[in-house]
């Protein structure tokens, strides 16, 4: 069985409208690794959107054995390509923390835990919605709800999963009238 962490375009929209049901009823630890795996596929996803089609992409982006096959490379190249915007890679990078806390303290792991609830408050689509929606009106039940750590993981999540899926389709399309 091939083992393929890149998402076809296609497909992108129907897995992020199935992430958001899911993670609405998922425990803590299968929100996270689902959540960090489906991101990492829309990293992969977008990379390959931007490298030339060849063998050699798929190489790189193999899960397995890839230079870029690890969550953290991916960030780091889409980052370095422009692909993405700071505050989005730094989210993107917190995110992977709160994976590998979970990952390696399955058992113990919680929204709730200390240092998970710590990065979580580091998370910037919360904070940066809050200031440029939030400003002029009294929002408390919004700042309230994004206090919670669970909340601002989900809705960081979403947010950078549309972001991801807006930028593979542009790219897509791009491509796509040049082939016309």
């Amino acid at each position: 069985m091939k083992i393929n962490s890149v998402i076809d375009v296609s497909d992108l929209h129907e897995q992020v409208k199935e992430l958001r049901k899911r993670l609405l009823n998922e425990s803590d630890l299968g929100g996270v690794l689902i959540s960090t795996s489906f991101l990492d596929a829309c990293l992969a996803s977008l990379l390959q959107v931007h490298f030339v089609q060849s063998s050699v992409t798929d190489k790189l982006l193999n899960p397995t054995s890839g230079t870029l096959g690890t969550f953290s490379s991916k960030c780091d190249v889409a980052y370095c390509l422009n692909l993405i915007i700071k505050e989005t890679y730094k989210d993107l990078i917190l995110i992977g923390q709160i994976r590998n806390i979970f990952a390696h303290n399955h058992l113990k792991s919680s929204f709730e835990d200390k240092k998970v609830h710590e990065i979580c408050s580091k998370l910037n689509f919360p904070t940066n919605y809050l200031q440029s929606s939030c400003k002029q009106s009294n929002y408390s039940d919004v700042e309230q709800y994004f206090e919670n750590p669970k909340n601002r993981f989900i809705y960081t999540v979403n947010c950078i999963s549309d972001l991801l899926l807006k930028s593979i389709i542009s790219k897509k399309s791009k491509k796509n009238a040049k082939t016309i």
